[in-house]
């Protein structure tokens, strides 16, 4: 979005490519603009359109104008100054070069590390389970099968990293709603969708290549994980029983790829106790999200039935957890 420069007895017109009912909805909603000029069914107002426009409207060098993009460039040709916000340092110039620069507002944050943050470090911690065979079978001092470990460990990080990223952008609407998820890089504007677009594949084609470093035993327990953490994403976790279910077994299949990608056989009690484990520590989590969603006065029973809605308390807006 753009705004046209104002100074003191000077109006300020909200000028956008958006069209014209979503750009007006804005400004009746902000109250802070004289007009509106937007993109209609017949005119999509962006870069030379968009200028010749503000030409029309204002005249040649009549208007400050405020944006944020290359093609913008195009309308600073003819504005009388420059507002640069959140662009790089190369637009910077560039627009200077043509017309002045009254005011700059550089990027909030980082990108790299909104990259980073985009990814979940926090959560690669319960990949360490990768190594309960290998310390179990008291092998953690063979080189070998200690880097294989890590390598395994790496892939199921960036593997688990992309799914992630895909489910932010799934969620992109609701998380804008919650007051934790809103700080979140995409819902909070850090980074762009076409960035988030990019670092799927990005991050899932270096687990597939590092993959093919490990056993194939390793790579097929590592392809249904991914299956099933995209399943969960898209469905199962509006599902009641079977979201605690899922998480589970993919806590489990953490254990199962550790095994594959070191050579150690599994044990039937681990498995037996990883899944009794991760199955009551599911439910715990699940009755700690309704138990907050009480506490909120969000929660609304009728009855005595509960609807599969309750188990994505966190990942909807209040409007969509009450029930």
């Amino acid at each position: 979005m753009a705004r046209i420069g104002t100074s003191v007895g000077r109006s300020l017109w909200l000028s956008t490519a958006a069209n014209e009912k979503l750009a007006q909805g804005v400004a009746t909603h902000l109250g802070l603009f004289d007009g509106v000029i937007a993109s209609d069914n017949a005119v999509n107002l962006a870069g030379e359109s968009k200028a010749a426009r503000l030409v029309e409207r204002f005249g040649e060098r009549g208007f400050d104008y405020c944006g944020n993009e290359r093609r913008d460039l195009s309308i600073w040709r003819r504005a009388r100054g420059a507002i640069v916000a959140n662009a790089s340092s190369s637009l910077e110039r560039d627009t200077a070069q043509i017309t002045p620069v009254l005011r700059t507002f550089p990027p909030r944050r980082n990108k790299l590390r909104a990259v980073f943050r985009a990814l979940r470090p926090h959560q690669w911690a319960k990949n360490v389970l990768i190594f309960v065979p290998l310390f179990a079978a008291h092998g953690a001092r063979d080189p070998e099968a200690l880097t294989a470990a890590i390598l395994a460990t790496v892939t199921f990080c960036l593997g688990a990293s992309s799914v992630y990223v895909l489910n932010d952008l799934l969620d992109l609407e609701a998380d804008r709603a919650h007051p934790r998820k809103s700080k979140r890089p995409f819902a909070a504007g850090d980074l762009s969708i076409l960035t988030g677009v990019a670092l799927v594949p990005l991050l899932l084609g270096t687990a597939v290549i590092l993959a093919t470093f490990l056993p194939l035993k390793f790579a097929e327990v590592a392809a249904t994980y991914y299956v099933v953490t995209v399943a969960y994403s898209f469905n199962l976790k509006g599902r009641v029983i079977v979201d605690a279910m899922t998480l589970a077994g993919l806590y489990t299949l953490r254990i199962i790829a550790g095994a594959a990608a070191t050579g150690v056989p599994l044990s039937f009690w681990l498995l037996l106790f990883s899944v009794f484990l991760f199955l009551s520590l599911a439910f715990v989590k699940r009755f700690a999200e309704l138990d907050a969603l009480r506490r909120r006065k969000l929660l609304r029973a009728q009855g005595a039935a509960i609807t599969s809605r309750t188990w994505a308390c966190c990942a909807v807006s209040a409007r969509r957890q009450a029930i």
